[in-house]
C-alpha cells in the first residue's frame, strides 16, 4: 500500500529521487497516476502564478523556501513517453514541503478617515441685510461767514466816489454818529458802504463805537458852544466869581489865577481883558461890529448872542501888559502870546480859535481867546496835537 499524507496536497508530497542505474530510467519514464496528478497540480500552480498581476508579483519578494521549491520542481511539460517507474516502496518520511503559493501584496495601510461630522447647529438662512448708506463724500467746507464790520462817523463828513481830497464826486454827506459798513480800511482813506452806495471817507473820521453824546450842559466845563451848537437856554447865566477884574466860573477862576502867577514867575505879565458876558452884552457887541463891518465880517470876528463862549463864564481874552497888539493877530508874536501857547494847557486852557481853522471853528484866528476845559482835556489835545475843540469832540460846524 502506498502511504498518503492526509491534509497535504498530492503535489506537495516530495517524490523520492530515482535510484541509480537503468532501473531509475525505467521507473521515471513510465507514466503513472501519481506523476500525472503531480503534473496537473504543477501546471495549475504555474498558471495561477502567471495570471497574478505583474505589479504585485514584482513588488513582493518570494520567500527563500518557495524559490528553492520552484527551482527544484521538474518541468511540467510532458516529454516523450518513458518507461514507467516502479511504484516506490515505503520511503523514509521527510518534512513535507509546502508548494510556493504566490504571495499577495500586503494590504495597503489604512488611510486616515475623517472624523464623522459633528452635529452642528443648523445655519440660519441668510437674511437680507439693511441697505447701508453710502459713505459721505468729502465736500469742501463753505468759507466762514464774515460778519460785516461797522464804523461810526465821528464828525459830519463828505463821502466821495474816489479817495483823496477833491477827487471824484460827492456821494454822501454823513452826519455825526452815522453808521457805515467798512469794506476796506486804509491808512488815510477807507472804503465804506452806506446803504447801497460805495464811497470813500477819511479813516480818522470814523471809530468802532458810537461817539459819546456832545457835552451840551452849560454848567459843565466841557460844554460845546459854537454857531451850530448854541447855548440852551439861550440866555443862560452861570454862577461866577470875580478874578483879576473879570468874572469867571469858580473852576475857571481858580485855574486862571494859578496861570497868571505861573506867568509872573517866568517874568511874563498877563493882562485879562474880558471874561463873562451876559446875553445882552453880547447882543450889543455883535450889533456894534455889524454896523462897523457888516454882517458877514462881523460873524467872523464876533459871536451872535446865545452862541458865545464868553456867556458860559469859561472864556478869557488876554493882552500884553503894555497894550501892544490888543485884540489883534499880532498878539501871538508877543512874549505874552508865546508864553500862553506853550503853557496854557498845563492849567486847563486851550487856544480856542487857532490859525487856519476858521472852516472848523467858524471864526478867524484869535491868539488872545482862551477857553477853560480842564487840565486833562487840554493836556490830551496838546499831546495829540488836536488843534480845535470841535475836532477833539469829532464835530464840525
Amino acid at each position: 500500500m502506498k502511504r498518503i499524507n492526509r491534509g497535504i496536497p498530492r503535489a506537495a508530497v516530495p517524490v523520492p529521487g530515482p535510484p541509480s542505474g537503468a532501473e531509475s530510467d525505467r521507473r521515471w519514464a513510465r507514466p503513472t497516476p501519481g506523476r500525472l496528478l503531480w503534473a496537473a497540480v504543477a501546471v495549475a500552480a504555474l498558471a495561477a502564478q502567471l495570471a497574478a498581476p505583474a505589479a504585485v508579483a514584482g513588488s513582493v519578494d518570494p520567500p527563500p523556501g518557495a524559490a528553492a521549491t520552484q527551482s527544484a520542481a521538474p518541468d511540467p511539460t510532458p516529454g516523450p513517453p518513458a518507461d514507467p517507474a516502479p511504484e516506490p516502496t515505503a520511503a523514509p518520511s521527510a518534512e513535507p514541503v509546502v508548494p510556493a503559493v504566490p504571495s499577495a501584496a500586503p494590504p495597503p495601510a489604512p488611510q486616515p478617515t475623517s472624523a464623522p461630522p459633528t452635529s452642528a447647529a443648523p445655519t440660519p438662512p441668510p437674511t437680507s441685510a439693511p441697505p447701508t448708506k453710502p459713505p459721505p463724500t468729502s465736500t469742501p467746507k463753505p468759507p466762514p461767514v464774515v460778519k460785516p464790520v461797522y464804523r461810526y462817523v465821528l464828525a459830519p463828513a463828505t463821502a466821495r466816489s474816489r479817495p483823496g481830497v477833491g477827487n471824484g464826486v460827492v456821494v454822501h454827506r454823513l452826519a455825526r454818529g452815522a453808521q457805515v459798513q467798512l469794506v476796506q480800511a486804509g491808512p488815510v482813506w477807507s472804503h465804506i458802504r452806506s446803504g447801497a452806495r460805495h464811497a470813500w471817507i477819511r479813516s480818522d473820521g470814523m471809530a468802532s463805537s458810537r461817539p459819546a453824546p456832545l457835552p451840551r450842559n452849560p454848567r459843565s466845563s466841557f460844554v460845546l458852544v459854537n454857531k451850530k451848537y448854541p447855548l440852551v437856554p439861550a440866555k443862560y447865566a452861570p454862577k461866577t466869581v470875580a478874578v483879576a477884574g473879570v468874572r469867571l466860573t469858580p473852576a475857571a477862576a481858580k485855574a486862571h489865577a494859578a496861570m497868571v502867577k505861573a506867568a509872573a514867575r517866568d517874568g511874563v505879565r498877563l493882562r485879562t481883558l474880558s471874561g463873562y458876558r451876559s446875553y445882552a452884552t453880547q447882543a450889543s457887541l455883535f450889533a456894534h461890529y455889524q454896523r462897523l463891518y457888516g454882517t458877514a465880517y462881523a460873524s467872523r470876528i464876533s459871536a451872535r448872542p446865545g452862541t458865545s463862549e464868553h456867556q458860559t463864564g469859561l472864556a478869557v481874552d488876554f493882552g500884553a501888559a503894555n497894550g501892544q497888539c490888543r485884540l489883534l493877530a499880532c498878539f501871538g508874536s508877543t512874549r505874552e502870546g508865546k508864553w500862553l501857547a506853550a503853557n496854557a494847557a498845563r492849567h486847563g486852557f486851550i487856544l480856542r480859535y487857532p490859525r487856519g481853522a476858521e472852516a472848523v471853528t467858524g471864526y478867524s484866528y484869535e491868539p488872545w481867546h482862551y477857553r477853560f476845559v480842564g487840565a486833562v482835556t487840554a493836556g490830551s489835545m496838546k499831546s495829540q496835537r488836536t488843534p480845535t475843540y470841535e475836532q477833539h469832540l469829532y464835530v464840525a460846524p
